[in-house]
This record gives structure tokens, sequence and C-alpha cells, in this order.
């Protein structure tokens, strides 16, 4: 695995607060990729959702070969660097790849605009609204997608285990996800990197697997011209929350070990920068304030250290995550 060094550039918004607009996609084309197509490709689902996500929003009319060409490319572009075939990308690190080598060479190859990510807790409205307007979503499973595929629909209570997979989400509204099953009910219809329905189908209710089989970070791509604010801004918004939420966590982990006087100096102080910031991060759940805060903390001060330590902290924070299912 390679771990998400740069997850705090500017391509990586991960406040779920960036303000933008969502623009409705108004024509029907979808990508045609095929991540088996090459064997350095098959590795790559995380990169192949966010190019799905590229064609989609950019009416990007082509051809599978064509498609899967433009992902050799950046697959032997970052072999050169921390890439190494076979491997499972991590999806920040697959995200910013994407989006630089976008915003530096394919931009201008296709005439289009720069873009940027956003990353999405699964509860943000915005995703749905994305869906409404037809736009793909990426996002991360571990369900079992060879038994899926057969079943066509997605409406079971336990899965055994599989492997981390990447795709998008999308509207079932738009087409119909198989040739023969129809259902009125569902909310999600999953768009894979396997051209010509390979592991499409409807999930009827994720909720129920976030947590569980679906980790709960979605990511949707746009481009730069969404963005209420430049980009300058939406970086010292992104440092400005971080260290909000540092601080205040750090207020309620330290808080009952003070004296008394301190403890209400240590409540006010939160309060106050809780009422200030309406995006500070509430607590979910106390058993797991000690560990969102540590993470909170590695992901404020993990810019003051070099590259070896930063690798070092990228990797507990992304334990943490994963063990106590913390943001």
């Amino acid at each position: 695995m390679t771990y998400a060094r740069d997850n705090w550039d500017e391509f990586a918004f991960g406040t779920n607060n960036t303000k933008f607009t969502i623009p409705k996609i108004e024509h029907n084309i979808f990508p045609k990729t095929n991540q088996w197509l090459q064997d350095e490709t098959t590795s790559a689902c995380t990169i192949f959702w966010a190019w799905n996500q590229i064609i989609r929003l950019f009416w990007l009319d082509l051809t599978m070969e064509e498609a899967n060409k433009v992902w050799l490319e950046i697959v032997k572009y970052c072999t050169q660097f921390w890439y190494t075939i076979g491997y499972w990308w991590s999806t920040p690190d697959a995200l910013n790849a994407v989006c630089k080598r976008w915003n530096t060479i394919w931009y201008n190859r296709y005439n289009k605009e720069k873009i940027f990510y956003e990353k999405l807790v699964w509860w943000d409205e915005r995703i749905q609204e994305a869906k409404d307007k037809w736009h793909l979503i990426g996002f991360t499973y571990n369900l079992n997608r060879n038994q899926d595929r057969y079943k066509g629909l997605v409406d079971k209570d336990e899965y055994k285990w599989a492997t981390w997979h990447r795709c998008n989400i999308k509207s079932p509204n738009l087409t119909r996800a198989t040739s023969w099953l129809i259902t009125k009910d569902a909310k999600e219809w999953v768009h894979d990197n396997y051209y010509i329905w390979t592991n499409e189908y409807y999930i009827k209710d994720i909720w129920k697997y976030v947590y569980k089989w679906v980790y709960w970070n979605f990511y949707i791509v746009l481009p730069q011209s969404c963005l209420e604010w430049s980009v300058e801004q939406v970086k010292q918004e992104i440092k400005e929350i971080k260290a909000v939420n540092a601080t205040i966590w750090v207020l309620s982990t330290t808080w009952s070990d003070l004296p008394e006087e301190m403890q209400n100096l240590a409540s006010s102080y939160a309060n106050t920068l809780r009422n200030a910031y309406s995006e500070a991060r509430p607590l979910q759940d106390k058993d797991k304030k000690v560990p969102q805060w540590l993470v909170d903390i590695l992901s404020y001060e993990w810019k003051y250290f070099d590259e070896e330590d930063q690798k070092k902290l990228a990797e507990l924070a992304s334990h943490l995550r994963q063990k106590y299912s913390v943001l």
C-alpha cells in the first residue's frame, strides 16, 4: 500500500466544508474504461474511478481503448516515483496524481477546465445533490463483487470478506443497471471500472453497509470554476479548521485533569470555538474522543515534519482511522 503523504494539498479539500456549487450534467456519456485491459492497470481501481468521473463530467466520448491509454500514461508516470505495479493505491494519493496530471497536461489535451476534488462523508447532503444532478461519486467498499454481479441486487445483511475496491455510485434513475433486473426502490447504482455490464448492480440501502463493508468517505471531482473561493482561500480555510479541530479536541481530552477553575476556562474556550465555527467536528462518540484528537493533531502538525516522518505520521493516522472508525 502507498500511504497518502500529500493528503492535505490544494486538491484534497478534506474539511467537508469547502464551498462549491455542483453543476447539472446534461449529457448521457458514460465511461467505457476497463482496468483489466492492460496488466499494468489491473490493481489501479482507484485511479480508474477518478478517471471515470472526469470522462462523465466533461463529456469525453472515448472508446475503451482511448480511455485506457490515458491511464497507462499515469501508471507509467507514477512508477517513476512511488507506485509499484500490482499493489493498490491509497485514495488520496491516487486522486492527487489524477488531479495534478489533468491540471498540468490533460486539460490542455482535451481543451477543458482544471479540476479539484472534495472528500465528503456519507451523510453530507451534497452527495444526494450530486447524484440528482447525474454525477458519478467515488467510494470504497469491501463487498463480495463476484457474488453480487450474479445477484444483480445488493440487499443482504452479511457479506463474506473480499478485497477493497474503488468505483462509483450514481443515480439508478439514469438507466438500468442490468439488462434483466428492474427495481423501483434502489437508491444507488454501482458504476464499476469494467466496461460492459461487469459488476454493475443496484444497492437498495447503502446506509446499512457504511462502517461495515463501505467506507464512509466519498469523493467527487468537479471543475475549479465551481469553487466559490479561490484555491488559496480554500487552502487557508483548511488550515484554519484543522487548527480549530485540533484545539477543541486537546481541550476536550485534557479537561478532566485540570483544576476546576481551569476546567471552566477550557470548557468556555471550546464552546467559543464551536460557536464561531459551525463546521468544527462534532462529538459523535465519547469513547472515540482520544483517537479522534490524535488523528486531528496528526493532520494539523503533519506539515512541520520532513518526508520520512510525514510518512510515519500518515501511517499512524490511517491506522487510527481504520481501527477506531474516526474521521
